[in-house]
C-alpha cells in the first residue's frame, strides 16, 4: 500500500500543484486532470525524484525519506520514453542486469527472460534497433523494460498518448500481467482503458468529489 499523507508541493512560489493530499493507494488506480492538475507530480513524488515537498510519504509502512534509492520497489514511466540508444534486447537485459543479485539470476537466463517476454508480448516483429523504432514502439519497449523485473509498484505518465492501435493492443495485454500499476491521464477518452482502475481526479492540486 502507498500512503500519501498532508501532502503538498509547488513548483513555483505562490503556487500548489499539490495541496494537502490524503490517499491510501491499494489497487490499480488512475488520476485523472489535465496538465495543472498535479497529476504528474503525484508519480514523482512517489518515485522520488521531486523530493522538495512537506507532508509523507509511506511505501508499504515505510516513509520513502528512509528508503535507499536502490531499495525502491517501483519502477517508473515518464510519457516520454527514454531508451539506451543499442537494441531491444539490451534495453530489456539492463533492469535485469543491474538487480541481478537480488533477483539470484545468471547472464543466461536473463537472455532466456528477455527471448520469452519478448515472444510472449509480440514484440518479435519490431526492428531490433531502438533508432528504427516508432515512438509508439519506443513507448512500449520502455514499458516492457520497467514491467520485466516485476516491480510491486509501476507508474505511468499518459501511456497512450500519441499510440497507434497495434501499439495500445500490446501495451493492455502488458498491463493485465501487472500488479500495483498507477498511471496518470489527462485524456478522459483515454478511460476507456483502464476498466479495471479506481479513478480519482484531480482538480488544480486537490482531489475532486
Amino acid at each position: 500500500m502507498i500512503e500519501l499523507k498532508d501532502l503538498s508541493i509547488k513548483y513555483i512560489d505562490d503556487f500548489y500543484m499539490l495541496l494537502n493530499i490524503n490517499l491510501s493507494i491499494d489497487e490499480n488506480t488512475l488520476f485523472l486532470g489535465d496538465e495543472m492538475s498535479g497529476n504528474w507530480a503525484v508519480l514523482r513524488l512517489i518515485a522520488g525524484i521531486d523530493k522538495n515537498y512537506s507532508g509523507d510519504i509511506f511505501i508499504d509502512g515505510k516513509n520513502i525519506k528512509e528508503i535507499k534509492e536502490k531499495e525502491f520497489n517501483l519502477a517508473f514511466v515518464s510519457k516520454t520514453p527514454y531508451l539506451f540508444n543499442t537494441t531491444i534486447d539490451k534495453n530489456l537485459m539492463y533492469p535485469l542486469k543491474i538487480r541481478r543479485k537480488n533477483l539470484k539470476i545468471n547472464k543466461n537466463e536473463i537472455k532466456n527472460i528477455v527471448n520469452l517476454y519478448i515472444l510472449n508480448n509480440n514484440l518479435e516483429n519490431f526492428p531490433k534497433k531502438i533508432k528504427n523504432l516508432s515512438l509508439s514502439q519506443k513507448k512500449i519497449i520502455t514499458l516492457a523494460r520497467a514491467i520485466i523485473r516485476e516491480p510491486k509498484y509501476i507508474l505511468i505518465e499518459n501511456l497512450f498518448e500519441n499510440m497507434e492501435e497495434t501499439e495500445i493492443n500490446i501495451a493492455l495485454n502488458m498491463l493485465e500481467n501487472s500488479k500495483s500499476i498507477i498511471i496518470a491521464c489527462d485524456k478522459e477518452e483515454n478511460l476507456k482503458y483502464y476498466k479495471n482502475f479506481k479513478v480519482i481526479n484531480l482538480y488544480f492540486g486537490s482531489v475532486k468529489n
